[in-house]
């Protein structure tokens, strides 16, 4: 254990290097000690291995998750008293794609018994169907979110099923939407402590699908309501704009939903203003709407620190979180992300190849903090600059943990091995710091963020290479 500047810094045994083909996905904590899933892909689908960690960041245990030939991991989902596993597979006899639960408990026992959640025919079934299932922050319900195919093949009917937290069915809810599977993009999905679902959809404009262009799209919030027992649906009226991106966040603490994100005048990656819609999960109305320019002396304060930026506009800003603010409003945290890709020809035995080779850019991070009407309170932004060639900018990016009075941001100066490793806070009023959290004279640290999450509400852990060797990394502000 190290104090680094007022922060809490602890290791794990460092293990065998971490090869290109293993990944981590950090579940979190609870009182029995904390939850890693170990895998082969990214996406965690197969051949899982689930480790559990005391507090000092000692092994105490792991598992592979038991699963058939034919069976996917969904999720798998921290509870108080272990773990449970979602998962999917086809039943061959029945004709049709099963979607289950298992408890696995703190002992890493798995359960006998599996509770079937869900079941779709063969007919309705799409390959491409992306199964979601989310928590609820109280822990004590979860929803979950698949698509089939409707009575036309040309539509789809979006399935909503809530459970308790023993995954006892609540309720199910079919609505029917008038694209197919493929032309639907989900951009969040999200419980609340009530047991309340609600889905951020967008689909092609209809104008835009007859002229076979699909730049322009419609979003829509699907939410459903347990008291009332019936689905809303809540348009995200861009008028002329042209949404980026966007994203929705739950506030359990004010009972509001709140979507935001980016918008431009057209189909571009350019950035002219943010937006933020407010829905009072009380009355279930709309509370406000608000559209918002970007303030010139930010866009030419971030430009001017930009080293690859010559127009006057912001471009290619992606959310990564959005932060539920006590008073109602929300932090909208973004980062700037493109990818550049290069052909060149080199020489084998005599005969010119050509191959090619991508470059991921992870720049500088935004922050926008709005208020209970969605107008910017403050805002500001982190100088970064990290640049790694065909490894999808595996330690790129950033760790993202929010404290109780601030925000703080943790990320390697440089992708290179001999590179410090920075952490920046962002306090209630807009103030920015930064220092070097470890250096790189002291020993070779990097982080990958993907891998890394917030696990209590002033500690985050952080998968990093540590003198070229895998090891978690507790950080505790």
């Amino acid at each position: 254990m190290a104090s680094l500047n007022a922060q809490i810094v602890e290791w794990s045994n460092q293990q065998k290097v971490k090869s290109k083909t293993s990944y981590t996905k950090v579940l979190g904590q609870n009182a029995s000690g904390i939850y890693l899933l170990r895998g082969k892909n990214a996406e965690f689908t197969k051949d899982v291995i689930l480790e559990k960690y005391k507090s000092n960041l000692a092994l105490e245990n792991s598992i592979e998750i038991n699963q058939s030939n034919s069976s996917n991991i969904e999720k798998v989902l921290l509870q108080d008293d272990g773990v449970t596993v979602i998962n999917s597979e086809r039943n061959d006899s029945l004709k049709k794609y099963e979607i289950y639960a298992t408890k696995v408990n703190a002992l890493l026992q798995t359960s006998r018994q599996r509770k079937l959640l869900a079941q779709i025919d063969d007919a309705t079934y799409k390959s491409n169907n992306e199964i979601l299932v989310q928590q609820s922050a109280n822990k004590e319900f979860s929803a979950m979110l698949f698509y089939t195919a409707g009575a036309d093949k040309n539509t789809a009917v979006m399935r909503i099923i809530g459970f308790d937290a023993a995954f006892n069915t609540l309720y199910t809810q079919a609505i029917n939407l008038g694209f197919s599977v493929e032309d639907i993009i989900v951009s969040g999905f999200e419980c609340d402590n009530e047991g309340n679902a609600f889905a951020l959809a967008d689909f092609p404009k209809e104008s835009a699908r007859k002229r076979k262009e699909k730049e322009k799209r419609d979003f829509y919030v699907y939410g459903y309501y347990k008291t009332l027992g019936k689905t809303l649906e809540y348009a995200i009226d861009q008028d002329s704009a042209f949404i980026n991106d966007i994203g929705l966040v739950v506030n359990n603490y004010k009972k509001t939903l709140c979507v935001a994100g980016f918008y431009s005048n057209d189909a571009s990656t350019k950035v002219l203003g943010s937006f933020t819609y407010s829905i009072d999960l009380g009355t279930t109305l709309l509370q406000y709407k608000y559209y918002e320019p970007l303030s010139p002396y930010f866009t030419s304060k971030v430009i001017s620190t930009m080293l690859n930026e010559t127009g006057l506009t912001l471009t290619d800003l992606y959310i990564r979180k959005l932060i539920a603010r006590s008073d109602g409003g929300c932090i909208i945290v973004a980062e700037k992300y493109y990818e550049t890709r290069q052909t060149y020809t080199y020489y084998a035995n005599g005969f010119p190849q050509t191959s090619s080779r991508t470059s991921y850019n992870y720049d500088e991070i935004i922050v926008l903090s709005k208020n209970n009407e969605g107008q910017t309170q403050f805002s500001d932004f982190i100088k970064k600059k990290q640049v790694s060639t065909n490894d999808g900018g595996y330690y790129s990016s950033f760790v993202l943990m929010n404290t109780k009075d601030k925000l703080a941001f943790a990320y390697n100066a440089d992708t290179g091995e001999e590179s410090d490793v920075l952490l920046s806070t962002i306090n209630p009023i807009g103030q920015l710091d930064t220092k070097i959290l470890i250096k790189a004279l002291s020993y070779y640290v990097s982080l990958i963020p993907s891998e890394s999450k917030q696990i209590d509400s002033n500690s985050s852990l952080i998968c990093t290479l540590k003198d070229r060797r895998f090891t978690l990394m507790k950080l505790t502000y």
